[in-house]
Formats: C-alpha cells, structure tokens, sequence
C-alpha cells in the first residue's frame, strides 16, 4: 500500500491508526481509505463516514459503499495526482544521481547535454613568480635583523627606546614590502659598536634618522624607495 501520507506526516492517518489499535475501525476499512485516497485523507467526506462508523450509526461496507459512489471523481483525481507527484519525483533522483555518477562521456558536459570548457586554473607569470621569491628572501634577511636586535638589546648594548624604534623600523618595512636602508643600518650599527664615543649622540643620530625615515617628503624617506 503506497500513499504519500503516513503516520509521521499526516495527523489524520496517525488518528485512524490510533482507532485502529483501539478497534474502533476495522483494518479493511482502514486499508480501504489509504488505499483509495492515497494523495490526502483530509476530505470532509471521509472525515464524516469516519464518525459515523465510529458512533454506531453505520457499518462500514455501507460507509465503502457511499464513498465509492458520491467519491469516485474525488478518488480518481488523488489517484492521478499520486501518480504525477511519483514520477516528478523519480526525475528530480535521475537529476541527482547524474550529478553524482558521470560516465567518461559525459565529463566536460553540464546537465542538458552541451559541451563545456573545463576551466584551468591561470598559470602564474614570469615577473609575479619572481617576486614572491625575492619577497620571501627580503623578508627572511629582515626576519634575521629582528633577531640581531634582539640579541643586542640581550647584551644590554641598547637601550629599550632604541630596540623598540628598531624593531619598529623592520616590521613597517616588512609590512610595505620595503628594504632596509643601509642608513638604517649604519646608525643602529653605531649605537651598539660605538667603540668608546659618547653613546648619548649616537642615539640621538639614531632617532634622527628614525624621523626622517617616516617622513613623506624627505629625501631620507623610505616611502621614496623602489618597492622590492
């Protein structure tokens, strides 16, 4: 008996089902109405010979009775229905299963059959391949200048003011992609080898160039390099 009710979707197949166990209705009568109204249940005429049925008023070969007679166009329109709701459903499976399975014909096609271009992921150029490696190498050289001023600040050779204006300085250029000026490089490099001068104007030389460095308009200015 295949219906599209049940007892979990259709709360009055769940009641008759319920009257059923009950033995209020017998499981002809039950089987017949299933049967027979296989889209839906909730017809006001099932619904009355149901009570009736269940009240004593009139047994149930005279409720299947009147049903096959007042109900024969409602019974062979739930019957086509049930059938047409079947086949949509069997070709929306057939859909998604050729989704799924595919056979070596079928690869490059979409649904309706036309032929499609598989698309390939666009190969990188030259020039941009090139400069991802040089990136990767600049920035693993200022990876390593990060840690020689960890080290120097370690040794106590600098201050914590010059240590954070350095490491500063080599993350914003790691940041913009940018390389470390030799400027840079010599003043830090005579703040922490200052070979007996006064350690007080090296620093300031130091912060000095710090400021030109981020300034837009300086010639010092590391926004006036060429990006590497």
């Amino acid at each position: 008996m295949k219906t599209l009710h049940t007892t979990k979707n259709c709360n009055y197949r769940k009641f008759l089902h319920k009257q059923l166990k009950h033995g209020k209705i017998s499981g002809q009568f039950y089987r017949f109405l299933c049967k027979n109204f296989p889209y839906r249940l909730t017809c006001r005429a099932i619904d009355m010979n149901v009570r009736k049925v269940m009240g004593g008023k009139i047994n149930e070969s005279t409720a299947i009775n009147i049903l096959k007679e007042k109900e024969k166009d409602e019974m062979k329109r739930q019957a086509e229905m049930y059938k047409s709701n079947i086949e949509c459903r069997n070709k929306i499976s057939e859909k998604k299963t050729a989704k799924k399975f595919t056979t070596a014909e079928d690869v490059g096609r979409d649904i309706s059959g036309r032929r499609t271009t598989p698309y390939t992921k666009p190969l990188l150029s030259i020039e941009s391949v090139y400069d991802k490696d040089i990136a990767k190498i600049s920035n693993r050289a200022k990876q390593k200048y990060l840690e020689l001023i960890e080290e120097k600040f370690n040794a106590n050779k600098i201050s914590r003011k010059v240590y954070n204006h350095a490491v500063l300085f080599v993350k914003k250029c790691m940041r913009e992609n940018l390389y470390l000026p030799t400027r840079f490089k010599s003043s830090f490099y005579k703040v922490y080898d200052n070979d007996g001068y006064n350690i007080h104007s090296r620093e300031v030389e130091f912060f000095a160039y710090f400021k030109l460095a981020f300034s837009k308009t300086h010639k010092y200015s590391i926004y006036k390099q060429q990006i590497r």
